[in-house]
């Protein structure tokens, strides 16, 4: 029988680069975000998902097919979309008379939607009915969020990580001023809502040192409702949320860090002897010490030779007396 021929590998090494690419990272790139619409889009709707493309480019992919799409239903084909171009975010926008200029927010963990959230636009000003700058190309927000909401709703909590996710953008070690050139302010409001509203910043010299941020409308404004959500289970989320140990700082004996992120370090001496601690001496000073310890000479010395006359006095006067 004839020996078996040995099969080589089934991919080269262009192959290998590429698979090897997708691998997970220890310190992942910027997320990419898959803006596509669904069976039915609104003129609303459209304007929405461009503006969310443009304030996301170029770490965007926008598809102007439409898809058959129902996420909540089955999020089979978004899963396949998402992966098949690389992106970790995605936004679906839809529109039907049930739930009328809907919009899908989410994201995606090991190649599967993780969570996403569901938003009605009730008003939208789009990018295009602002007139003034823009934003740079790859530039990142600055969030403000107004309300106490966001911190007490859990579920305005979970949409807040969401915006943030979202728009995250690059990860910088520093962070130039000049460089945030428009913010996002997100105010909650009651009955579930949420208002953003997009300015461009711009920064001008002020007295000083100081710099003097001034803002203007750019645009997109968004009025959204909340509408339905689909959350990752407990033990899911904290998979998605759990770092490398290799992406870990190093935990350094008695230094620690405070809610600031300001490094604060105990350090233990041994007890000093100040007896003998070596100080520089001032010459003023030196010569008061020596014209005080001069003065305190004179007046020891005159007090002793009176004693001693007193008390040889005493001693010649019992003397005559004997």
């Amino acid at each position: 029988m004839p020996p078996k021929r040995r099969r080589g590998s089934t991919t080269n090494a262009r192959a290998a680069r590429a698979i090897k690419a997708r691998e997970p990272k220890v310190v992942e790139g910027v997320k990419q975000a898959l803006v596509l619409r669904g069976v039915k889009t609104s003129e609303v709707v459209i304007e929405a998902l461009k503006d969310i493309y443009s304030l996301k480019k170029p770490a965007a992919k926008m598809f102007s097919r439409r898809n058959p799409i129902l996420p909540f239903e089955d999020s089979s084909s978004l899963d396949f979309l998402c992966d098949k171009n690389e992106c970790a975010l995605f936004a679906l926008g839809s529109h039907n008379k049930k739930r009328p200029h809907n919009l899908v927010l989410g994201r995606l963990f090991d190649r599967h939607v993780l969570d996403m959230y569901e938003f009605g636009i009730e008003r939208l000003q789009p990018i295009a009915a602002f007139k003034g700058p823009k934003k740079g190309i790859g530039s990142k927000p600055c969030f403000l969020f107004v309300g106490d909401a966001w911190e007490h709703d859990e579920d305005l909590a979970r949409r807040k990580l969401l915006l943030l996710d979202f728009f995250h953008g690059v990860e910088v070690p520093k962070l130039n001023l000049h460089g945030i050139d428009h913010a996002m302010v997100c105010t909650a409001a009651p009955g579930g809502k949420i208002f953003i509203r997009t300015y461009a910043v711009r920064l001008a010299a002020a007295e000083g040192r100081r710099l003097k941020a001034t803002l203007s409308d750019m645009g997109p404004h968004f009025d959204l409702v909340c509408r339905r959500t689909q959350e990752a289970s407990a033990d899911l989320f904290k998979a998605a949320m759990k770092m490398p140990r290799e992406a870990k700082a190093h935990k350094v004996k008695n230094v620690t860090r405070n809610a600031l992120g300001d490094k604060i370090g105990r350090i233990h001496m041994k007890t000093q002897d100040l007896d003998n601690m070596q100080v520089k001496r001032i010459k003023a000073l030196r010569s008061r010490k020596r014209a005080s310890s001069a003065g305190d000479g004179s007046d020891g010395g005159g007090g002793d030779s009176d004693g001693e006359a007193g008390d040889g006095g005493g001693v010649g006067g019992s003397g005559g007396g004997g």
